[in-house]
């Protein structure tokens, strides 16, 4: 997914522009569906960069600063530019924090703090002559009613198949859910560990389409979502068989774990917190 829209600032590079900019940053991060904390981390990352420039590469000249703010894939980028002294804030070594603080070289910790906070932290100078630092941080949020899902093979005492969902699950795209489970039950999956960690709503929709997994994964074929009522008739004699060992939960988020208890489906699916423990519990 790459979103279309890049969103821009040029502002004078004046410490009393900083809530100016962190405002900006803040409100198109929330346009482009960032979660709350790539956000505040980005704030962050943008203050120290451009207070640098500000203090040190402009040292109390005026200059111009320039932000873009946009999304590639799952990527909150942030591009900060400027026309101050040639100055590569990448090539700071990291500060050695098992030195006492009153012993440490002043300055460097913004640095050190913003390539903490960020994945990708890289700089390029212009060919006009300025400063580029591009940010860079991942951010798992998607855009409204938009499933991501990624697949790992993984070996526990059988071969086992990781799904991992990112995004909410709902009536917009669980059918995307069971129509997945069906093309990895075609390419050989028998045992599923789906991820949650990345779920934060799952409707009763959502809930079917884990049923669904569930059925897939004992060769069955699950009941049409148009079938209404019968196809949730059929998950609750399922849930009252007891747990099956197909497909396996791990670390769904409160509110999905909340949907899970309310409608009886936590006693269908064993729910592990480790992967490594739910990979083993897999058996022949």
């Amino acid at each position: 997914m790459t979103d279309d829209e890049v969103y821009g600032l040029r502002i004078a590079a004046e410490l009393t522009n900083l809530a100016a900019i962190r405002r900006f940053v803040k409100e198109n991060a929330a346009a482009l569906h960032a979660n709350a904390d790539t956000t505040t981390d980005l704030l962050i990352a943008v203050d120290e960069m451009v207070t640098n420039v500000i203090v040190h590469g402009y040292d109390g000249q005026t200059g111009m600063i320039e932000l873009e703010v946009s999304r590639v894939d799952q990527a909150i980028i942030i591009a900060v530019r400027d026309d101050a002294t040639p100055f590569d804030p990448t090539l700071v070594p990291a500060p050695d924090l098992t030195i006492p603080l009153e012993q440490r070289p002043l300055g460097g910790l913004g640095i050190h703090l913003t390539r903490e906070l960020t994945d990708d932290f890289s700089y390029r100078r212009l060919p006009s002559g300025g400063n580029e630092v591009t940010l860079t941080k991942n951010d798992v949020t998607l855009l409204e009613g938009k499933m991501e899902t990624t697949v790992e093979q993984a070996q526990g005492s059988v071969p086992v198949t990781i799904l991992r969902l990112h995004g909410d699950l709902d009536g917009s795209n669980y059918l995307d859910v069971i129509n997945k489970g069906q093309e990895l039950y075609q390419s050989g999956t028998r045992r599923l560990l789906l991820d949650m960690t990345e779920v934060p709503f799952m409707s009763s929709a959502g809930l079917m389409a884990l049923h669904s997994l569930a059925v897939q994964m004992r060769g069955e074929t699950p009941p049409s979502p148009e079938a209404g009522w019968s196809a949730f008739h059929s998950m609750s004699n399922d849930r009252d068989s007891g747990p099956q060992q197909r497909v396996k939960l791990l670390n769904p988020m409160p509110p999905v774990e909340r949907a899970l208890d309310k409608t009886g489906m936590k006693q269908f699916f064993e729910i592990h917190t480790e992967q490594a423990v739910a990979l083993a519990s897999f058996g022949e």
